[in-house]
């Protein structure tokens, strides 16, 4: 087996930067901070920056992040000495992807330096050993932490409490059972009244969203969103998550017989075609059904 290929610096102080976070929750002074130090490093070890790069509240655990990408395909070009990170789970939070990243900056002459951690850059053989340290310690940490949210979330699943899914009728606070809202549950009950007297959907999509009303997600509504309503057993007081169903674990807003009443509807449409359509709403059209 042949000896590792040297690693060549690329000369001169040139330098970029990557930064990054991972979650939409936190703000975008993040990325300032990272700025901030990364200059004050470069400043205090005479390197000039050429280039900043930043992904925004994009996961470290996939390397499918714009700038990333961008960032490894223009190395070869600029050949800068140094890429300058705050951590080194800010270049990936996968161990492959951050060899391969890695990989492709040794290539290109270009020499990791770290802000936050202390890996001296000047010792190649510690700074391997110290970036294996600290990346399997950030990749135990993604391994654990999914662990503990999953957990979390079948605790909630199964004791029928609010996992994040949000639904017209309802409101819903972490790790609390959801609760009806007096606001949008008398749309939920206007949907089903309106579709079991024999309105057709576009109709009633057209009376919702011409009162201002709006889906869940602050979207009009149509004719899928309505027949999802209709589908979901929530209204009949079934809570589900993934595999686990709890009857009782909803407060119900709409009772049984409306319920299957609505159900009933397309099964009649099916077995009694264009008459059957007739006998629930004699003028309207059977692609409403």
């Amino acid at each position: 087996m042949g000896a590792a290929k040297r690693f060549t610096q690329n000369p001169g102080s040139n330098a970029i930067c990557y930064y990054r976070y991972s979650s939409g929750a936190q703000r975008d002074v993040s990325i300032d901070q990272q700025r901030e130090a990364a200059q004050e490093y470069a400043k205090a070890h005479g390197y000039h920056i050429i280039k900043e790069y930043e992904d925004h509240a994009i996961s470290g655990t996939s390397d499918e992040r714009p700038e990333f990408q961008r960032m490894l395909y223009e190395v070869d070009k600029l050949r800068p000495a140094y890429l300058i990170l705050w951590k080194t789970d800010r270049l990936s939070r996968d161990r492959i992807d951050a060899v391969l990243a890695k990989k492709r900056l040794r290539e290109c002459g270009v020499k990791i330096s770290y802000v936050a951690e202390s890996i001296p850059d000047d010792d190649e053989a510690t700074q391997i050993l110290m970036e294996s340290i600290y990346e399997a310690m950030a990749a135990s940490f993604i391994v654990s932490h999914r662990k503990n949210v999953m957990r979390g979330l079948a605790y909630n699943a199964e004791n029928a409490l609010y996992n994040g899914n949000k639904m017209l009728g309802y409101t819903g606070q972490p790790d609390q059972k959801y609760e009806i809202d007096d606001d949008t549950a008398p749309i939920v009950r206007r949907i089903f009244q309106e579709y079991t007297e024999g309105v057709p959907m576009q109709k009633i999509c057209d009376g919702l969203n011409g009162t201002g009303q709006r889906t869940v997600r602050g979207n009009r509504f149509t004719v899928n969103s309505l027949r999802n309503i209709l589908m979901n057993r929530a209204y009949i007081g079934e809570y589900r998550y993934g595999e686990i169903v709890i009857p009782g674990g909803m407060p119900r807003l709409v009772d049984d017989k409306v319920f299957l009443a609505a159900q009933a509807r397309p099964e009649a449409n099916k077995r009694g075609g264009k008459g059957a359509v007739k006998k629930i709403h004699p003028e309207a059209p059977i692609e409403d059904y």
